[in-house]
């Protein structure tokens, strides 16, 4: 399946297609090419629609910026980690709180996802739904669209509303839409999606890394539940159940390995692939390139130097040392009970040690305990054909699972007073963990979805925006300013190159 993503006409789309600069505006002829001789068969749409998938990849595009750390770090998660503070200075200034509109992080997020609204565009201006295959495609196009503006919505706040392709600099000059215009281009995009796309079941396997119907589903309902649409949001989810295309894995610690990949609860994955060695000295940090690995699982592995060796017990190696887990979050776990999902997610330092490894010294930003999901694990990389192990990992980034959803669903369930329905979601995902079921009512019904998403769902870069819009955030997070931090701010850069661009409160 991952050998899909080595398709050389996609970094010929990715050359011909990128018309933003300056130099190929005075080339018309090119824009002729793309639409009128490009797009027509199905095999094209295909290999266009793959570089609206690809960029959910773009891990270090933009100065090592990975959607999933970025989202993760302001939460109460993790801490930054790696050599001190100076080490991705942008990634510790997000966890301290002490970034600003230049964060190169934060101006990679936006960037990235504009890019990906670019390429969803360009796939709905010129692939006429004309076959089976390019009417498919075409709601592929709105889902990705609709995934790409709902990362950007949750985290800027009003944003420049892009439904086309554009080709002057002067177009991309546009003034901020509001938040709610945002979201309902989101919504009219997903119901188109969820209309056009199939059901998982119908993909061959080759193609489960496809936006299907049910992932379109479970995006609008998050898009619902953040605008407090909750009956809404509940009625969604309760569709998704319904239709009988997701199960939750048995084993919550096989779901972020890779043979956990698009498991039975899986319903978005960004696809990582490694067809070529990666060695140092050869691996092109810079892309272009037909392939990724995913090098922030190396990134942040317990960091080398201070741990030493391999905890075979825990199947973890060493790393590069961020993202390091919070004692709250592993105390989370204790006082829940909850065994099955902490060692999949996070050890102690002892437990680190018993299974192999040891602890020669102090890390930065470390404070007892070694993440294990997403972890730098002994099975997940190669060294087959002189690739070096700390460059190969392929681990994709779980973008959409069916446990989230359910939990979207308890949520907007509880808060339009079905607290059956909300249990119900709630209880499915607490059984899978081996917990017994929750009989919480009222607020405490609300805060023990709020703490099971805390459980299910760490690291994989949601506490974040959902702390802000439970209006918990000042509560939580160490340095979190009210009336500030509720919104990244529009990169500094893009405020030079679009006058009609304003900047969010407090920055």
């Amino acid at each position: 399946m991952k050998n899909l993503f080595k398709i050389f006409t996609v970094l010929i789309i990715v050359v011909i297609s990128v018309v933003s600069c300056q130099d190929y505006l005075d080339v018309p002829v090119n824009g002729q090419i793309i639409q009128d001789n490009f797009y027509n068969t199905d095999d094209e749409a295909n290999a266009a629609i793959l570089t609206a998938y690809d960029v959910l990849t773009w891990n270090m595009v933009w100065d090592w910026v990975a959607p999933v750390l970025v989202k993760t770090l302001p939460s109460d998660e993790s801490t930054a980690g790696g050599a001190n503070f100076e080490d991705q200075l942008d990634y510790n200034t997000l966890d301290d709180y002490v970034y600003d509109e230049a964060n190169a992080k934060i101006s990679g997020f936006w960037a990235l996802n504009y890019f990906g609204i670019y390429r969803a565009n360009a796939v709905l201006d010129f692939v006429e739904g004309d076959t089976d295959t390019k009417a498919r495609i075409r709601g592929e196009a709105l889902g990705l669209r609709a995934y790409y503006y709902l990362e950007l919505v949750s985290m800027y706040g009003d944003l420049p509303l892009l439904t086309t392709t554009l080709i002057t600099p002067e177009e991309y000059d546009r003034p901020r839409s509001s938040t709610s215009e945002v979201y309902a281009q989101i919504e009219s995009d997903l119901n188109a999606a969820i209309a056009a796309l199939p059901n998982r079941s119908e993909y061959s396997g080759s193609d489960l890394f496809r936006l299907t119907k049910g992932a379109a589903m479970g995006l609008l309902a998050k898009a619902q539940v953040f605008q407090e649409k909750y009956s809404e949001a509940a009625s969604t989810v309760q569709s998704i159940v319904d239709s009988g295309e997701y199960v939750l894995e048995e084993d919550f610690g096989s779901i972020f390995g890779l043979d956990g990949e698009f498991g039975s609860g899986s319903m978005l994955e960004a696809v990582f692939t490694n067809t070529e060695s990666v060695a140092w000295g050869t691996e092109p940090w810079a892309r272009p390139k037909e392939w990724e690995t995913n090098v922030h699982i190396q990134l942040m592995g317990p960091r080398e130097g201070a741990f030493g060796g391999e905890s075979a017990g825990n199947n973890l190696r060493e790393g590069w040392g961020f993202n390091y887990p919070s004692p709250k979050l592993y105390n989370a776990y204790i006082d829940a009970g909850d065994e099955e999902r902490r060692l999949a997610t996070v050890i102690s330092e002892q437990e680190w040690i018993d299974g192999g490894g040891d602890f020669s010294g102090d890390a930065h930003d470390y404070n007892g305990f070694i993440r294990v999901k997403y972890g730098s694990k002994l099975t997940e990389n190669s060294t087959e054909e002189g690739s070096a192990a700390q460059l190969s990992y392929t681990t994709n980034w779980r973008l959409l699972r069916y446990a989230d959803v359910l939990l979207i669903g308890a949520e907007g369930a509880a808060n339009s007073g079905n607290e059956s329905q909300a249990r119900e979601f709630l209880n499915m995902v607490r059984n899978r963990a081996g917990l017994d079921d929750s009989t919480a009512s009222g607020g405490d019904l609300i805060d023990a979805i709020i703490n099971e998403r805390f459980l299910e769902l760490a690291f994989e870069g949601f506490r974040f925006h959902d702390m802000v819009r439970w209006g918990r955030a000042a509560d939580n997070f160490d340095g979190f300013q009210s009336g500030k931090h509720e919104l990244f701010p529009i990169p500094a850069q893009e405020l030079l190159k679009a006058e009609s661009l304003t900047q969010n409160p407090g920055w």
